[in-house]
């Protein structure tokens, strides 16, 4: 299995939340792009890379708030992957 690295980007973002047919405020929109749309340093000078089930593990935990019971997919990390961006 090959393991890709990605940063999120708006347009995948909004093709997600589209997907999953959600609605989040965009504070939260923002809050996202910003920890999971740019490289991430730890400090000493390492880079750390999201790969895409990092992602959106993360969405899921964070966005699960906002969804109406039973709207959740199930299979996210399978329709993630199936994405066209």
């Amino acid at each position: 299995m090959e393991i890709r690295k990605m940063l999120l980007t708006r347009k995948m973002l909004n093709t997600i939340l589209r997907n999953w047919r959600m609605q989040i405020p965009l504070e939260l929109k923002k809050e996202l792009l910003e920890q999971y749309g740019n490289l991430v340093d730890d400090g000493e000078g390492h880079v750390f890379e999201y790969t895409e089930q990092d992602i959106c593990e993360q969405l899921r935990k964070i966005i699960r708030p906002y969804q109406e019971p039973g709207d959740f997919p199930e299979e996210i990390a399978q329709a993630f992957s199936r994405m066209k961006y």
